[in-house]
């Protein structure tokens, strides 16, 4: 990981500089070819799967409007690819960028038969499709306003001075504040008290504070070398842990992921079944699907429709009353967002612990809610006392056993 990391380092950056020292005719087919070297390198496989993937989708594009299924077939195929290496786990390694790169195709499908597609050409098309900068971890950058800064482009200082002031973003929360803190110091002493709801909630906590640094902090390298040549990119974290609700903290969380997921998956669902609730589920749970296939993040998706239900709920409980007063909602403010913030990271301990109790229910079906066994004498001499270790309640055999009353006399 850490060579792949340091030769896509030195691969953009060269990659951005030869886009300004070419003539001009020349500087986006080098960057397609310098994009398509530098897969062939890292990793043939997804240069492959990205090139076949590629071919059908241009080829479809012009015919889009007129063969919906054709269109529709091919929508399927990609998420059917992209799923193949999902479901392979660790039997296959996913190619990189393979999964983004689908949501570029279908991206560029869904608008061709839409209609929504601006006039473009071959090599617009492919330098969209084959920029470097976000190729194997975002943004979801949308095709409309890549072609206007293509069209556009120019040497710009100031648009320089900000990729690099966002390179430099990204260099410090991924090497300094991740590699240096979170890895070596917060994870463990987080970990630790692992076990326990409360333990688990503080060690989802830590994982959730490495996630933001890991996504954020590429997602700054890709902006800042897009900026650098010449190109504004999706943003895609905005101090999500500032938010006041589940529905605030979506809007500032993987922003380009959630915004494809509520064009491409929530809107198709809620149109077709006439069901907004339905299409948010269906949403989250891909948006879980995306991260792992598993029950785990299915449950992980819900649990986040959920909260999104009920913070849209409570807003318009909230806004059907009068305002509150100035100092009253600034304190609501904060504990708003502790409120959000406590939520958020307790979704893994909370679906963990679902998880497992269907998977065991699943195995084992007898067992969903059997008595404890005859419980032995407490230190405190008194015999018949139910004596249950809360190590006994976390064992995976035992689990179902907590809907049991405990047989105190």
């Amino acid at each position: 990981m850490i060579v792949l990391a340091q030769r896509t380092v030195l691969w953009s950056a060269g990659t951005a500089v030869l886009s300004w020292l070419l003539p001009r005719r020349l500087q986006m087919p080098a960057v397609i070819v310098s994009t398509c070297l530098f897969l062939a390198v890292a990793d043939p496989v997804a240069l492959a799967v990205m090139a076949a993937q590629v071919a059908a989708v241009l080829w479809a594009l012009p015919r889009a409007r007129r063969r919906g299924v054709f269109t529709a077939a091919l929508v399927v195929l990609l998420v059917a690819v992209l799923a193949a290496f999902k479901l392979a786990g660790g039997r296959i390694a996913m190619p990189l960028g393979v999964s983004f790169m689908a949501f570029r195709l279908v991206h560029l499908l869904v608008d061709a038969y839409a209609g929504r597609l601006p006039r473009h050409d071959l090599g617009g098309a492919l330098a969209y499709l084959f920029f470097l900068p976000p190729m194997a971890v975002g943004p979801i950058h949308r095709f409309p306003e890549f072609l206007v800064d293509l069209r556009r482009r120019r040497f710009d200082r100031d648009l320089l001075g900000q990729g690099l002031e966002r390179i430099l973003h990204g260099y410090a929360k991924l090497v300094i504040l991740r590699n240096l803190f979170v890895l070596p110091i917060l994870l463990p002493a987080m970990s630790r008290w692992a076990g326990s709801f409360g333990g688990d909630v503080l060690a989802g906590a830590g994982q959730w504070a490495d996630l933001y640094l890991t996504f954020s902090g590429a997602s700054d390298l890709a902006i800042g070398y897009a900026l650098a040549m010449g190109f504004r990119i999706q943003e895609n974290f905005r101090f999500p842990f500032l938010a006041t609700s589940v529905q605030d903290f979506w809007r500032r969380w993987h922003i380009s992921l959630t915004l494809w997921c509520r064009d491409y998956v929530y809107a198709p669902v809620a149109a077709a079944t006439r069901r907004p609730l339905l299409g948010l589920a269906v949403a989250m749970v891909v948006i879980g699907l995306w991260h792992e296939v598993s029950l785990r993040y299915i449950l992980w998706g819900l649990y986040h429709a959920g909260g999104i239900m009920a913070s849209r709920r409570l807003g318009a409980l909230a806004g059907t009353g009068p305002p509150p007063a100035p100092w009253r909602a600034q304190l609501l403010r904060p504990l708003a967002t502790a409120a959000t913030l406590l939520f958020v990271v307790s979704s893994f301990a909370v679906t963990s612990r679902v998880d497992t109790a269907l998977k065991t229910f699943w195995r084992n079906p007898s067992h969903a809610c059997l008595p404890l066994p005859p419980p032995p004498a407490s230190p405190g001499g008194h015999p018949g006392r139910a004596v249950v270790r809360a190590a006994d309640l976390r064992h995976p055999a035992l689990l179902p056993a907590r809907c049991a009353r405990l047989p105190v006399p």
